[in-house]
């Protein structure tokens, strides 16, 4: 129970200060004066970080079994980054404590993410799923609060509520189970992870998806002031989207179940694309509530599905790196080419024209998720031994 609780408390702090940061500290930049193309730039970096990083750390804690050491170390040093962003207003002295912020933190979920699954598989009372819909339920505590809280104080609130999500998630920290090095006979290089054909769609759709997500964690709190919204209104939005996704969470042990994860992952790739088809419309309250909505399947579908897949698939000796590794391609690679290009072709395209383009994405991923999902039942993706209860993906 007490392991339970402390990722309880993680995912509610950690996803607290995602509730503040995504909506809001564009237009924190954007009140200081930076302009779209900078912002594009500043909002690049968290995701460039997680192009390397996680995979890094996440083979040390699979080779050392010293991960919850890594993520108190990590989340303690992420909470001291970005309590500097309090002492700089410049573009330049901004980027560059961005970086220092974005280098610690990178690693921190996907390895909370490996330790939630094992913990979840060893104790067998609870589902991913229940855990982290509280990551769900912060995210919407914090957007909600600091949108009402917007109206009456000043901007630099974003950054204290944000600080003091990310001292919660130290605190909680300190709850992780130890996790021990896994010895093979013999050790499997990175390199198998990737080598099979199923994995490779897999990690690619899971690329294009986040892609697609560029233009909605980079430009729609933006696109929704410059419309006349307010901040309590731009705050109940994003509000809405995740509550979505907490009902989705709640059931998804259930849904997993009756599908499996192959064929969720595909769901969430057909609702992204229409998702963001829905944004393309002009704008009203009800299109925009529709569209959020969606966000229940095309990231928290997507996001069970994913995790749920790879931890079927690798053996215990590589769950933290597969994790990571999705981590860098998806949330490193995709969010990063998906906001540095919104940054850009903001101004001279507007909202509508990206949306767009962020719904050819997931068709696209739609496709390569198809195609997973067709090679999953004909081709064994277990790495190794891979020694999980569940097996393989294509237990389903």
């Amino acid at each position: 129970m007490r392991v339970a609780l402390a990722l309880t408390a993680f995912y509610f702090a950690s996803f607290a200060a995602l509730g503040i940061f995504l909506p809001y500290f564009n237009l924190y930049l954007l009140h200081l004066g930076l302009a779209p193309w900078q912002i594009g730039v500043i909002a690049a970096v968290p995701p460039l970080l997680k192009i390397v990083v996680p995979t890094f750390v996440g083979l040390t804690a699979d080779r050392t079994g010293h991960r919850r050491l890594l993520i108190i170390g990590t989340c303690a040093a992420t909470t001291a980054a970005f309590a500097l962003l309090l002492a700089v207003t410049h573009f330049v002295a901004i980027l560059v404590v961005m970086i220092g912020f974005a280098f610690v933190w990178a690693p921190v979920l996907p390895l909370v993410e490996a330790t939630t699954l094992e913990a979840v598989e060893r104790l067998r009372r609870f589902d991913y799923g229940r855990i982290r819909l509280w990551g769900a339920v912060g995210f919407i505590a914090a957007t909600a609060t600091m949108g009402v809280v917007l109206d009456y104080l000043s901007d630099r609130a974003i950054l204290y509520g944000v600080l003091a999500a990310f001292a919660a998630t130290t605190v909680a920290a300190f709850g992780m189970p130890t996790s021990a090095a896994v010895r093979e006979a013999e050790p499997m290089p990175l390199g198998s992870l990737l080598s099979q054909r199923p994995f490779l769609l897999f990690y690619c759709a899971c690329l294009l998806m986040q892609f697609g997500h560029g233009t909605y964690y980079g430009f729609f709190s933006i696109a929704l002031e410059s419309h006349g919204f307010s901040s309590s209104a731009i705050g109940a939005l994003w509000t809405t989207a995740v509550a979505a996704e907490v009902v989705f969470m709640f059931w998804s042990g259930r849904v997993l179940a009756w599908i499996g994860a192959p064929s969720l992952f595909v769901a969430s790739f057909a609702a992204a694309a229409m998702r963001w088809m829905l944004m393309t419309l002009p704008l009203s309250v009800s299109g925009l509530a529709a569209a959020q909505c969606l966000h229940a399947l095309s990231f928290g579908a997507f996001h069970i599905a994913a995790v749920t897949i790879i931890h079927q698939s690798v053996p215990r000796s590589l769950r933290a790196t597969g994790q990571t590794v999705y981590s860098s391609l998806a949330y490193g690679v995709g969010s990063a080419l998906g906001l540095v290009l919104n940054g850009w072709l903001y101004a001279d395209w507007g909202p509508r024209i990206l949306f767009g383009l962020s719904a050819a994405a997931s068709a696209a991923g739609l496709i390569l998720a198809v195609r997973f999902l067709l090679a999953s039942k004909t081709t064994t993706m277990r790495l190794g031994n891979a020694d999980t209860p569940g097996g393989s993906v294509e237990q389903e």
